[in-house]
């Protein structure tokens, strides 16, 4: 069944308007006036609901709402195709906060939030999440660091990561950074501000794979708070 995310509070019985993508989505793309979806806005749950004359009519809920523990990514920003690639899967691998950065070699400048925060929605409409991650503005290394939201590990060190969980036991967030990595001065400022580094081995990991490398650690996954 269709899952659909929409920005509206939802309850049994109430009426609500579909969005024009929602209503193009379902009469040109799917070619159907009349149909039973899944609708969902990240509070207040997935409720089941019949679309007819540009309407969803809400019939009953299917599920409550969940709240996801606490796993956050940080990253360098890469170029467009592989950025969207890297935001899509840690939506369904259960990111809950993404924190687009900008570091010394960054070297894709645009950055347009409307484009990557579709994409979340779409992910999370497909993978049967019921909430959509939250993308934050896009910010300086240095910015970041001084206002670090949670305990973070970042890939660069020696340890592996079974060893760095010996060292903190909640661990909520990862830092990668971009294509060519981390400056040795962007590595102490996160060094400086709390930041744990480990290994993620002896091979070489694209910064889109580094960051999913993370996001699917069952180690790590098991000591987010």
């Amino acid at each position: 069944m269709l899952r659909l995310f929409v920005e509206d509070a939802l309850a049994v019985n109430q009426t609500i308007r579909a969005s024009k993508e929602h209503k193009h989505y379902l009469e040109k793309v799917m070619r159907t006036t009349d149909k039973n979806v899944v609708i969902f806005n990240g509070k207040d749950g997935a409720f089941l609901a019949a679309y007819a004359a540009g309407q969803f009519h809400i019939t009953e809920q299917m599920r409550a709402c969940e709240s996801l523990p606490k796993k956050a990514l940080a990253f360098g920003l890469i170029k467009s195709h592989r950025l969207s690639w890297l935001i899509e899967k840690s939506c369904e691998l259960g990111v809950t906060d993404l924190y687009p950065l900008i570091t010394e070699r960054v070297q894709f400048s645009g950055f347009k939030a409307e484009r990557y925060v579709r994409i979340l929605i779409e992910a999370a409409e497909q993978c049967g999440r019921m909430d959509v991650p939250v993308l934050h503005a896009a910010q300086h290394l240095d910015e970041f660091s001084n206002a670090l939201p949670c305990d973070y590990f970042w890939n660069f060190g020696a340890l592996s990561a079974d060893e760095s969980l010996k060292h903190r036991n909640n661990p909520s967030g990862y830092i990668v950074g971009p294509e060519g990595g981390l400056t040795d001065k962007e590595e102490q400022t996160l060094a400086s501000a709390g930041a744990l580094p480990f290994s993620m081995g002896d091979l070489t990991l694209r910064a889109e794979t580094a960051g999913l490398w993370c996001l699917s650690q069952p180690v790590l996954l098991a000591s987010v708070a």
